[in-house]
């Protein structure tokens, strides 16, 4: 199967999701409100906040579902990979972290914010591994029957096979559909350079195992990306991150964007896994992405919208962590801009969604006629095909102008490429290639370089660097070494109101990438 990404298709789609009655915040709720940056978010954008109605997600757990009938599930559709798996009876680990996911209400540490999805595919670890991860029988991963964009993985096998952690990077990859992980326990979804891997609030340590040959998923590179909420145990932040991902995607699909593709048709043979089968042929639909919902997009986002400092608060007893000493040590300076501990950060709803909610800015080397490029104080620019080869462009420059003096945040995101299979029946390779692509700050005025973030072993790049009044600057990404044609996602904001500055562009572009 091929997945083209085409240029300039203007999406224009209003957006009229209303609010829905559990949103509002109750007393006992505002603490973990303000800390996620809820309150602000529902106050800017009331009614017209997006609520997840179009957006389908997968719920990954252990050995059992949530329980179908809890309140907080009212009016979805739960459905569940075999009938033979034990559902919860009570409130247990399942059924809380689906509520923090996807679930209505349900207090100040098991806020979802996204009340409205409607359709949720249930999996144990086994089921998901052995259908639709490792899919014995099947060439490549097939993703999910419920085209889920999102999926919170609460549980996850102690394995670093390059198989497995290749699949789900793959899955990324082809689908964009987003896996949320923790990188505290489980190895293997903890070292996934495409997933979005966090760390509950009291940070991480950074992988201690190569995967493969060591060349690429290597030991001591900056994992987790990002860091949520701590409310009991590192499953209950995946819950709630997740929650925000799909609020993002929500939000995404319906952005102004310059970019869609559609995802490729996949097929499902019948599967046995772990001496279990699981049903009969199946197949999966192909779905529109656009600019704004791709995974390199939305996880830039988040993690761009990220805060490095946020204070502890207690709540009933529970001390909600803070993070105050966010790369004050060389220890835990990553090379790609980062804490090693919390990645980019404590998740903000607010920020991230600002992002988002803002659309795209092409590039000025994407741009009409070559002039433009000029970025406002929120934004982001997805890039379908980069890097020099084909004619594809292998610099990309985005300009403003200072309206004050004070802090600039950008995130560049692009995934590894898993060279994976497109023949049914025939053998997945998980030969990885990481593109290395860099992040520069320029300040124009005064004609030198702020800052720059060139990891050679990450797939993310940040610059988080201070501003003048009145200044001219240049965000720039650039590739190194031998010509390639892959994609990236970019975003930034800016703490005080900074104005488009335009730059004019030197270098053509191709406008489709061939990514499977």
């Amino acid at each position: 199967m091929t997945r083209f990404r085409h240029l300039k298709v203007l999406i224009a789609l209003s957006l009229a999701c209303a609010v829905s009655a559990s949103a509002a915040a109750s007393s006992d709720d505002a603490p973990m409100m303000r800390y996620l940056g809820l309150n602000n978010l529902i106050k800017r954008y009331g009614g017209q906040l997006a609520t997840g109605s179009n957006v389908n997600v997968s719920l990954v757990e252990s050995n059992a579902y949530p329980a179908l009938t809890d309140k907080r599930f009212t009016g979805k559709i739960l459905t569940r990979t075999s009938a033979l798996t034990t559902v919860e009876t009570t409130a247990g680990h399942a059924t809380n972290v689906g509520a923090r996911f996807f679930g209505s209400s349900v207090g100040y540490n098991q806020r979802s914010v996204v009340t409205d999805i409607p359709d949720v595919r249930l999996y144990t670890f086994i089921e998901f591994n052995g259908v639709y991860l490792k899919n014995p029988g099947a060439v490549a991963p097939y993703g999910s029957p419920n085209q889920s964009r999102v999926s919170s993985h609460a549980y996850a096998e102690n394995n670093n096979a390059l198989d497995s952690i290749a699949r789900l990077d793959y899955l990324v990859q082809r689908d964009d559909f987003l896996h949320v992980v923790d990188t505290r326990e489980y190895s293997t979804q903890g070292n996934s350079l495409n997933a979005i891997v966090l760390t509950p609030a009291q940070g991480t340590n950074k992988p201690t195992t190569a995967i493969g040959d060591g060349t690429l998923y290597v030991a001591g590179r900056c994992s987790p990306v990002i860091t949520g909420p701590l409310t009991g145990s590192g499953s209950d932040a995946i819950g709630q991150v997740a929650g925000l991902v799909a609020l993002l995607v929500s939000r995404g699909k319906t952005t102004e964007s310059h970019y869609q593709y559609s995802t490729p048709d996949t097929l499902v043979i019948q599967n046995t896994y772990d001496g279990k089968t699981f049903g009969p042929a199946k197949k999966k639909s192909g779905y529109t992405v656009r600019s704004g919902d791709t995974s390199e997009v939305v996880k830039a986002a988040l993690m761009t919208g990220a805060l490095r400092r946020v204070a502890a608060f207690d709540q009933g007893g529970l001390t909600i962590p803070a993070i105050a000493d966010y790369r004050e040590t060389e220890k835990d300076q990553s090379r790609n801009g980062l804490d090693y501990r919390y990645g980019a950060g404590m998740v903000n709803a607010y920020q991230s969604y600002r992002i988002i909610d803002a659309g795209e800015t092409d590039s000025a080397q994407d741009s009409l006629f070559k002039i433009g490029g000029g970025i406002g104080q929120f934004g982001f620019d997805y890039d379908p095909s980069f890097g020099g080869q084909g004619g594809s462009n292998s610099r990309a420059d985005y300009g403003f102008i200072a309206g004050a003096s004070g802090k600039f945040v950008a995130t560049l995101v692009w995934h590894v490429k898993i060279a994976g299979s497109h023949q049914l029946g025939g053998h997945f390779d998980p030969t990885p290639t990481l593109y290395h692509l860099s992040l520069t700050l320029t300040n124009l005025t005064r004609g030198v370089s702020v800052q720059t973030s060139a990891s050679t072993s990450d797939n993310t790049q940040t610059i988080y660097a201070d501003l003048h009044a009145g200044h001219r600057y240049q965000l720039s990404v650039t590739k190194s070494g031998q010509p390639f044609a892959w994609d990236y996602g970019v975003a930034w904001r800016s703490e005080p109101a900074i104005s488009p500055q335009a730059i004019i562009g030197l270098w053509g572009a191709s406008w489709r990438i061939d990514r499977r």
